[in-house]
């Protein structure tokens, strides 16, 4: 098999993950032979994951139809990648089953990054790069925090685009009563009726 020279770093890392864990040479063994297709969206990439010979193999390209197809954007493969995927942020068409054990398989290949790193620079370098990027993220995390707060209260509050909480709650109350004396005058209506000749 020729392998791709792009990718042959990410096969070897996590093949040695799999080496490494119980659970996912047991998922290896289910998916003998499986494809799963990662497609991002808006681009040309497609990743292909094919277990061969408990191995597990990537590609840009494949000959037929994979098991399973992952139709995502950059940001939602890198939230697959941390194990936090949002909601809509991915499509899933073909064998759910297989899809599953791909997921199981990836969640017990997940490396640490910083030991990795270690072999690379030594274990104190690493764990300060670790330390730099955590904060990186957590910077990152807390921004986002912040924008997505202060976008929803502009919304909300300045462009009025959006009705604040309290006026939804308002309007749903106001429908209530409105729906409760419409009931009770059809009452009304109902018993007047009756009692006409």
């Amino acid at each position: 098999m020729n392998r791709d020279p792009l990718l042959e770093p990410l096969r070897r890392l996590l093949n040695r993950q799999i080496e490494r864990s119980t659970p996912a040479r047991n998922q290896v063994q289910a998916l003998q032979d499986r494809t799963l297709a990662i497609r991002l969206r808006n681009t040309v990439l497609t990743l292909y994951l094919t277990v061969t010979d408990g191995q597990l193999e990537l590609s840009r390209s494949y000959d037929t139809d994979p098991d399973v197809i992952l139709d995502t954007t950059p940001l939602g493969l890198a939230e697959l990648a941390r194990g936090t995927l949002s909601d809509g942020r991915i499509d899933m068409t073909g064998d759910p089953v297989i899809a599953r054990h791909f997921q199981e398989l990836l969640q017990h290949t997940h490396p640490d990054w910083e030991e990795e790193l270690s072999r690379l620079v030594g274990d104190v370098a690493a764990h300060q790069v670790g330390n730099l990027f955590r904060s990186v993220l957590a910077f990152g995390q807390r921004a986002a925090d912040s924008m997505s707060r202060n976008t929803a209260e502009y919304i909300q509050e300045e462009s009025r685009d959006v009705p604040a909480r309290s006026e939804i709650e308002g309007f749903g109350e106001g429908v209530s009563s409105i729906s409760e004396k419409v009931e009770t005058l059809a009452r009304r209506i109902d018993k007047l009726m009756s009692k006409s000749p």
